[in-house]
């Protein structure tokens, strides 16, 4: 206590951080106990093995000199460097990559890439009762570029599109671990 019968501004402030203390230890069995990652993250663990399919480019890409197999030399690259064994043969899981060019008349110069990296896999459709081949999960990397810059453009955004899935598979498969 200070003269005047009037509190200090520390002791205030210790009050208010003991206050502040004890509240936060109150709601702490609120909180959540484990944030689990969505469904889409957690199908992608242990994924040791794939196949790769590009679909058919726009005619635009191609004219940048990005060929499907410039394309699948980036996702391999970096799927070999994570250790993913890339088979021949369609295996399941199957990375689906599609890519789409938007470009506007008004901004003759400019142009968007839009990569879209869907991971495919055997499913159980329970509603259905039947196994299916589906996108559980899609990557996606897009950028908006000049005509030139169309190629480096799809390229850095098709290995940022791969690096994405590997991590989110390394994340998956650490939670999986983690709950073992």
């Amino acid at each position: 206590m200070v003269p005047n019968g009037r509190l200090s501004n520390r002791t205030v402030l210790v009050g208010l951080i003991l206050v502040l203390m004890v509240v936060a230890i109150q709601a702490a069995p609120i909180l959540p106990q484990c944030l689990r990652l969505a469904n889409e993250i957690r199908c992608l663990a242990t994924i040791s093995k794939v196949s790769i399919e590009i679909e058919p480019l726009p005619q635009l890409l191609l004219d940048a000199g990005v060929s499907s197999g410039r394309l699948e030399g980036v996702i391999r690259a970096r799927l070999k460097a994570a250790s993913i064994e890339v088979s021949q043969e369609d295996v399941m899981p199957r990375l689906v990559l599609k890519c789409v060019v938007v470009t506007d008349p008004a901004m003759p110069d400019a142009i968007a890439v839009i990569l879209f990296l869907d991971v495919q896999q055997k499913v159980d459709l329970l509603r259905l009762n039947k196994q299916m081949v589906l996108p559980t999960a899609t990557l996606l990397g897009s950028a908006q570029t000049k005509r030139d810059g169309l190629a480096f453009a799809a390229l850095r955004e098709c290995a940022s599109a791969t690096k994405m899935f590997i991590h989110y598979s390394r994340l998956a498969t650490k939670e999986l671990e983690e709950a073992r």
